[in-house]
């Protein structure tokens, strides 16, 4: 006849805390190249839950609608101009790469630019052409390493993108769910908090919706007044 376990069974409670452990760690593993995408998701959900439900308020109450309307309002001023800026990076890339492949290949410009400048233009122009025709080869040689540098942090920066295209992916695809069901997704947080700590919880909840909205607002009226500024002194 088997025993009957202590209820104070030492061992077995140590080692049910290292599986519910190692489960953790292994769903943190699992999920860790989705986090920062759903963390995205999340702000800018939040940020645009007003304009959201003003949409949805115009398109007849119909939810699906309106998470159709607000994933491609993201797509518009989100999405497209990183990816823009992304190609133009990877696009300007190109001569520095193949400069780096033959570096024996490698001419400096002419700088006809210098001739329009007044007064001094010509000067330099011919300044410039001569330092080319005496040390041409020894300022190449001297470059050489910068350029191989560059070429290096040029493809760094081109991985880095394609993982930041992933992340604006999954971004879209948790940001369309977190429309469709944001209202259950807070109803679920917010009673989560309250079991955890009472209205505090649910106070501390909608205080960092606010805050984030808050911040991300800012974030974007500081922005628009920088470029237009620019555009006002001249």
């Amino acid at each position: 006849m088997e025993k009957a376990q202590s209820p104070n069974d030492l061992p077995k409670f140590i080692f049910s805390i290292i599986a519910i452990l190692l489960m953790i760690a292994a769903c943190f593993w699992i999920l860790k190249p989705f986090i920062l995408g759903f963390l995205w998701a999340g702000m800018v959900v939040i940020t645009n839950w007003p304009l959201f439900k003003k949409i949805e308020s115009k398109l007849w109450h119909k939810k699906w609608l309106a998470s159709i309307a607000m994933t491609l309002l993201v797509i518009l001023l989100f999405v497209i101009p990183f990816v823009i800026l992304i190609g133009s990076i990877i696009q300007n890339s190109g001569p520095l790469i193949e400069w780096a492949k033959s570096p024996t290949e490698i001419r400096l410009p002419e700088l006809l630019l210098l001739k329009n400048l007044p007064f001094i233009g010509n000067k330099l122009f011919y300044g410039w052409h001569t330092l080319v025709a005496n040390d041409g080869n020894t300022l190449i040689a001297k470059l050489q390493p910068y350029i191989g540098e560059a070429t290096s942090w040029f493809l760094t920066q081109a991985i880095n993108a394609g993982r930041f295209v992933f992340h604006l992916v999954v971004m879209l695809l948790f940001s369309a769910l977190l429309y469709l069901k944001g209202e259950s997704v807070i109803l679920s947080i917010r009673h989560f908090a309250i079991r955890l700590a009472g209205t505090r919880g649910d106070t501390a909840i909608l205080l960092a919706g606010q805050s984030i909205r808050a911040v991300a607002l800012s974030v974007v009226v500081t922005a628009l007044i920088q470029a237009r500024l620019p555009v006002v002194l001249v």
